[in-house]
């Protein structure tokens, strides 16, 4: 059996947490900027609130129903979820993170039914009491039916375990669209040959889909009669290139201010360079201005690098410079990124024959402490060692965020206090 665990109204419940006065009280939170709703509580869903609403339609009547309004707080929310996984790790045989908010757990072949009732509700009780997030888990014979069994455990307390005898009928009573991996696309295309439910496209011929979807659709189909065929290996493949942009609340005008902003950009993007444990031998800066505004002006510089780069100040190095020759002073830029071009795997590269020997030993230097950065990033956040360049603030800091929470575990200034 697979399971598939969901936090309920993830960034909406990390916000109730250290705020119980909003128990039963509809709660939003925005996207960067505050600029769209994002996540909803329960209550917000029941009111008709869309995800993807822009705010500022909505501040009135969020407003006449007393509901609260959050900017997205990604290191609170970030951090409850590490505790989820911790919690859920301890429990199960092998855990799969899927994303912030859900992950996939493996259980042993011969358990029976009675044995993984009870662990699912030692599991969701111990989840609720020790960081009071609620959660869903629904099981199945695949990854696609465990999420199937988690739709549908929203109407069954929270657990649901989709048995063989059961697969026909929740599979009738399941739309097609709400199945992983069919988006709205494949829907309208089913939905036009008359296939609505999970049970029609279960019983689909496999030469049809294939001929008609793709191949990673048929491995739905399978998935739908029992046969688990995804795994961690079908994942995306490595990125080709990394992005890392804001668009300031206030307009960049100085040659100061956009050095910092690009050097927090490239910071970031380095760091997920890293993350992917790769190189990169392309940069690329861009800078706008206000495009419903007049005099919209755009600025982009694209460097190709001598040699791949993949230590931070290097990369911090370039992207500066890179900005420098293109920044206008005055012009009032508002939107800002840096892109990292060219990736390959870090340990693929081969060595340069006629470099001299002090070069290799500032290239030994460099990667050792990229690998020290990374270490002292993951033990205490992202901020914990950072570039002078960056004036020492981080992208957040650029944001309009009006309606940032604290965050309670992870800055000692925000620690909530009992008097």
């Amino acid at each position: 059996m697979i399971g598939l665990i969901d936090c309920n109204s993830f960034y909406a419940s990390c916000e109730r947490v250290f705020r119980p006065d909003l128990k039963g009280r509809p709660i939003v939170v925005l996207s960067n900027n505050d600029g769209c709703i994002v996540a909803q509580s329960a209550e917000a869903k029941r009111m008709g609130i869309a995800r993807g609403a822009p705010y500022h339609q909505n501040r009135e009547f969020l407003e006449s129903v007393n509901a609260e309004v959050f900017s997205s707080n990604y290191a609170l929310y970030q951090d409850i979820s590490n505790r989820v996984m911790d919690i859920v790790r301890r429990h199960v045989p092998r855990l799969e993170i899927y994303s912030i908010d859900e992950a996939f757990l493996f259980f042993e072949e011969d358990q029976k039914r009675e044995g993984l009732e009870r662990l699912a509700a030692s599991l969701r009780s111990e989840v609720e009491r020790c960081t009071g997030i609620p959660v869903s888990l629904g099981l199945g014979r695949s990854k696609t039916l465990a999420k199937v069994a988690e739709r549908h455990s929203k109407r069954e307390g929270g657990f649901f375990l989709l048995s063989p005898e059961k697969e026909e009928e929740i599979l009738r009573e399941t739309p097609v669209h709400s199945l992983w991996g069919i988006g709205r696309r494949k829907a309208d295309f089913l939905g036009s040959r008359g296939i609505t439910t999970a049970l029609e496209f279960r019983n689909l011929e496999d030469w049809w889909v294939k001929k008609h979807l793709t191949v990673v659709t048929l491995y739905t189909l399978w998935e739908l009669r029992g046969r688990s065929v995804i795994s961690a290996e079908l994942a995306p493949p490595p990125r080709k290139e990394i992005v890392s942009g804001i668009t300031a609340r206030t307009p960049l005008t100085t040659l100061s201010q956009m050095r910092q902003a690009m050097a927090r950009h490239a910071q970031s993007a380095a760091a997920k360079l890293a993350g992917e444990k790769a190189v990169c031998s392309l940069i690329s800066v861009s800078m706008n201005t206000n495009r419903f505004k007049e005099n919209y002006s755009q600025s982009y510089k694209g460097l190709v690098l001598s040699r791949p780069l993949a230590y931070p100040p290097d990369i911090i190095k370039a992207a500066i410079d890179a900005m420098e020759e293109v920044f206008r002073p005055g012009l009032p830029y508002i939107r800002t990124a840096v892109n990292l071009g060219g990736l390959e795997p870090a340990d693929g590269l081969e060595g340069d024959l006629f470099c001299s020997e002090e070069f290799r030993v500032s290239e030994e230097r460099k990667r050792r402490l990229s690998l020290a950065q990374q270490e002292v990033v993951s033990r205490f956040g992202r901020m914990a060692l950072v570039s002078g360049a960056t004036g020492m603030k981080s992208k957040a800091d650029l944001m309009n965020r009006d309606y940032l929470s604290p965050r309670y575990t992870t800055c000692w200034e925000d620690i909530p206090s009992c008097l």
